[in-house]
């Protein structure tokens, strides 16, 4: 519960930063002020409303931590980002593909891309082989 309090904390404080930065960079026609005003905004306003709703509910922390921690659902997001995983793979490998056929882009993208999806796919074979080994 405390790093929630403290990620609570920071989005406050990192909402009035963009809100002062937002407001310091006084330039009318430029609108990256009014995007560091709205960025700042939802922070700070998520900020205290997770502040509020985790002081309001001890119960609902109680049952959110017990289901934070259980073998199941940890189970569950590691499967969910295993296959998250695969699927930006071979999203960025197919976009790296018709970037170079229909925009005429550099061919060392398409290898560069299949390179990183390579040595993702080995990096996760090595990490399967080390956790059997653990386990």
């Amino acid at each position: 519960m405390k790093k929630r309090a403290v990620l609570g904390l920071a989005m406050i404080l990192a909402g009035c930063l963009l809100i002062a930065a937002g407001a310091l960079w006084d330039t009318a026609p430029d609108p990256r002020p009014v995007m560091l005003h709205g960025a700042g905004a939802f922070l700070l306003v998520y900020g205290i409303g997770d502040a509020i709703g985790m002081k309001a509910d001890p119960d609902h922390q109680k049952r959110e931590k017990i289901e934070y921690n259980d073998e199941r659902n940890i189970a569950i997001w590691n499967r969910a980002g295993a296959v998250s995983g695969k699927v930006l793979q071979w999203v960025i490998l197919v976009a790296s593909w018709a970037a170079v056929g229909f925009w005429g882009i550099p061919i060392r993208v398409f290898w560069a891309a299949l390179g990183l999806c390579i040595v993702k796919s080995l990096l996760e074979l090595l990490l399967v082989l080390r956790y059997q080994k653990d386990m």
